[in-house]
């Protein structure tokens, strides 16, 4: 089972990329923050594309309560949820060993 999971692990973030995404937590929690609720797709991608991400490189997830993101920004990933109700998570991280910011879920 734990070999199933590799796909998950995220590489490493060096200390240049992770300030250059640091910078981004900031302003992505503002935009966030700021779309209508229930939350969708599109909204979390307008906002994120609102603080200088690119709107093509956001992958998103909707889980029936929020929608889960991860976005290429500076050499590693922005990534969070935005819940329904809400809810506002935005955190930092590398990019997962199958490639992209997302892990696919129910995987």
């Amino acid at each position: 089972m734990a070999e199933n999971e590799v796909y998950r692990k995220e590489r490493p973030v060096d200390a240049g990329s992770q300030a250059k995404l640091d910078s981004y937590i900031a302003p992505a929690q503002e935009a966030l923050g700021k779309i209508p609720l229930p939350a969708t797709q599109e909204g979390v991608k307008n906002a994120l594309a609102s603080v200088g991400l690119s709107r093509s490189d956001v992958q998103t997830d909707e889980s029936g309560r929020g929608v889960r993101f991860g976005v290429s920004a500076g050499g590693g990933c922005l990534n969070g949820f935005v819940g329904n109700e809400g809810q506002l998570q935005v955190g930092t991280g590398g990019f997962i060993l199958d490639g992209g910011c997302l892990a696919m879920s129910g995987h």
